[in-house]
Formats: structure tokens, sequence, C-alpha cells
């Protein structure tokens, strides 16, 4: 609903979305279809990514085409059906396909947003709309980058420094020895750095269906917050259940709201790391596609003398050893570009969270992660704020959408019987 209200909603999911045929005519489609019709070694793993959630890039081309105004807007009211993972496998195969695809598209998008101001036609005022939209996105992706770092860093200081501290409220960890605590969190430590360290073995080039990925990430809750924090912790939290109670849908966060907390660690870390493994890997994941290869022509027989057939054999084993070689040639390109992300990625998770614990020290009281969780709580609570202001927003247009259009229909019902009125009192033929 907030993007809604901005007039760009990054991805409208094909089963989910009606589309004006004149809108996505013409660059649109042919943006849309460039996968289908570009071999995959021009294409690059970037866009080969990319293309995974070709629908985002369509909402893009559509939103800054050339000479038009075009927006997206979100119907509350629609109904569709999908098809939904049934076990872990299929979860990892189809998170990996979406993660990526969605990583790499909202990337593009940034990288282009210029073409909103340069090419469009869009107002002024929408433009400026879409200017605090682009701020909002890429702000996002930011945060979403050291996701794992942030993960770890809040496990790290409620958790181990708040058991070291005695600052557990709902476990008297005072009357525990401070051998016993360093032990304790010594262990912990490397449970979870061994966790994850499997999974990203795990996850480099090995399908989901072959490997059964069982990891278990603590979490705590840190119970001494003063006033302001608790402020913001409820920021955070409550917009959701307020959010779907304007909504009038109070009734799905309450029953999944628990669920989601629970798989939380999972989605951030074994999800999250299992898809920047396989960047290299762009098969769609779901529905038995485990294969990203073309379904080109194939070579049929024929009949001739024997001179055409030993041509036409050799021809055939030079085009497949063509083939060939730039196969290998586009996979070596891919496992570069995953090996290099991935490395790039985990050195900012690992640098961010290693700064964070080093330099987040109060040297007069002795406090670690204090001024680190206040950012974060006020981080996370300003985006769900906004998102909240987004959801009333719409909420509020669509009451006035539905005023207006009911007066334009009672209006439309006037003119219709007046129309009516006067072919009956003057009947055909009738010059008035």
């Amino acid at each position: 609903s907030l993007e809604s209200v901005f007039g760009f909603i990054s991805v409208l999911p094909g089963a989910f979305s009606a589309y004006r045929y004149k809108a996505i005519r013409g660059p649109p489609l042919q943006a849309y279809f460039k996968s289908l019709t570009t071999p995959m070694h021009e294409l690059g793993a970037f866009q080969g990514n990319m293309y995974l959630a070709e629908d985002r890039i369509l909402c893009f081309e559509l939103l800054a085409r050339k000479g038009q105004r075009w927006t997206m807007q979100y119907v509350k009211d629609a109904i569709a059906r999908t098809d939904v993972p049934t076990d872990l496998t299929a979860l990892i195969g189809q998170r990996r396909r979406w993660l990526n695809g969605s990583f790499f598209a909202l990337v593009y998008t940034i990288l282009n947003w210029g073409r909103v101001y340069t090419e469009s036609n869009h107002s002024y005022i929408r433009k400026f709309f879409l200017c605090i939209q682009y701020a909002y996105m890429t702000a996002n992706v930011g945060l979403s980058w050291i996701l794992p770092a942030n993960f770890f860093l809040v496990t790290y200081y409620l958790v181990i420094i708040g058991f070291l501290k005695d600052n557990w409220g709902y476990i008297p960890t005072d009357k525990i020895s401070p051998y016993a605590k360093q032990i304790a969190v010594q262990v912990f430590s490397l449970l979870y750095g061994s966790s994850f360290l499997v999974q990203l073995v795990a996850g480099l080039g090995n399908k989901p269906k072959h490997i059964k990925l069982k990891v278990a990430d603590i979490q705590g809750i840190m119970d001494n917050f003063n006033l302001v924090d608790a402020a913001a912790f409820v920021a955070s939290a409550g917009v959701f259940f307020l959010a779907s109670a304007l909504h009038c849908e109070l009734h799905h966060i309450v029953l999944s709201f628990v669920q989601y907390m629970a798989l939380l660690p999972t989605f951030v870390n074994i999800l999250n790391t299992y898809s920047f493994c396989n960047l290299h890997d762009l098969s769609w994941g779901t529905k038995g596609l485990e294969s990203s290869d073309g379904h080109g022509p194939k070579a049929g027989g024929g009949k001739g003398n024997f001179k055409d057939a030993v041509e036409k054999k050799k021809a055939e084993e030079a085009r497949k050893a063509k083939e060939a070689k730039i196969k290998d040639e586009m996979e070596g390109a891919f496992q570069r570009f995953r090996s290099t992300l991935l490395i790039f990625w985990l050195l900012c998770n690992l640098g961010f969270a290693y700064t964070i614990i080093v330099l987040d020290v109060n040297e007069a009281t002795g406090q670690q992660g204090l001024a680190y969780l206040k950012f974060l709580f006020y981080t996370v609570a300003v985006f769900n704020l906004v998102r909240l202001m987004g959801s009333i927003l719409f909420l509020f247009s669509s009451f006035k959408l539905k005023i207006f259009r009911c007066c334009i229909r009672g209006t439309m019902e006037e003119r219709i019987r007046a129309k009516a009125k006067r072919r009956s009192q003057h009947p055909p033929g009738h010059i008035v």
C-alpha cells in the first residue's frame, strides 16, 4: 500500500496483476522477454540474476517509459490463488530465485532511476514523491546487504552481553560463576559461527534436495529497556498489528506473527546465505524446473549420400564444440561473479560486525552496544512508521476514490435517466 501511494509498485506478480496493453506494448515487453530472446552468455551474471524477477523489470520499465506517465496501483479487494512450497527443499529453491532476482532487479532500478526524471512525463509532484521512494528503496537495499551482521549483533548484545552483565530479567544469571559464563559464551559463539560456516559450505553448489540443513539459531530478548527504547520497540512491532487492523485484516497477523518470528532466523541466515552462494544458478528452482539451459531447436535427421553425411557430422561436431566452449566460459564467468560477490558480501558483514563490537563501548560505564541497539531500533521504527503512514494514506485515497466513483455513478445515472426521459417524450424522427 505504501508503494501504491507513490505510484510505483516494485513487483507485480503475474498471477496477481493486470496491465493495460497500451502501457506495456513495445519497449517494456521487449525488456520483459529479454531473457528469452538473448543468449545467456550475452546477458551475463548480473542481468541473468536480474531477470529471475522479470516482473520487477517490467514494473520499472512501465514507470520510466519515455514520454509517458504510467503508474501502478494496489487493489485491495483483488483475490488470486497461487502455488506455495510444500516442504523445506521447495522453499529454499524458491527463495533462492526470489531473493537473488529481487536484489539485482532492485539494484538495477536504483542505478537507472534517473530515467524517471529524464525520460518519463510524470508531473513534478509525482517525481518529488518518487524521489522519496528512491531514498527509501536505497536505504532498504543497504540494510538488507548487512542483514546477517545486524542479526548477529542483536543476538550478540541481547544474549551474550546480557548474559555476562546479568541483564536477563527472566533468568537469574547473577548466581552463575564468571568462569561458567565465559564457557557458555564461548560455546554459544562457536555454535553460531559453526552453523553459519556449515550453511556457507553446504550452499556452495549444492541443490536443496541433496542436503538437509538443520541449523538451530538462538534468539534472546533484552528485558531492561528504558522507556524510550520500549517506545521504539513497540513502534517497530506494533505497527504491523495497527496497519492490519486498519485494513480489517488483523486475523492474518494474529495467526501468523508467532510463526513468522520463529522462522525469522531461518529466513535471515539459511535462505539468505544459500541465495548468495548460488548466484551462478539461474534455474527456476520450482515446479521441476531445475535447469537454466535453453530449449533451442533440435537438429533433425535427413537423407543424403556418404560425403554429405560426413560433412554434416563435421559441422555438427564443430557446432557442439563451439557451444561447449561458450557454455564452459559462461559457467566460469558466472562462478567468478558468484565468488567475487560472495566474498565481498561476507567481508562487508564481518567488517561491519567487527567494527561495531570494537568501537561501540562506553568507557565510562563499560556498556557495550548501547548506541548500536538504539540506532537499529530507531531505524526499524522509522521504516515501519513510514510504511504505516503509507498504509493510512492508501486507505484515505481509496476512500476518497470510492466517494468520487459513487458521485460519478450517481451523476451518470441521472444523465442516463434524463436522456431516456427525453427520448420517451420525443419519439424518433421528432425534431426538437
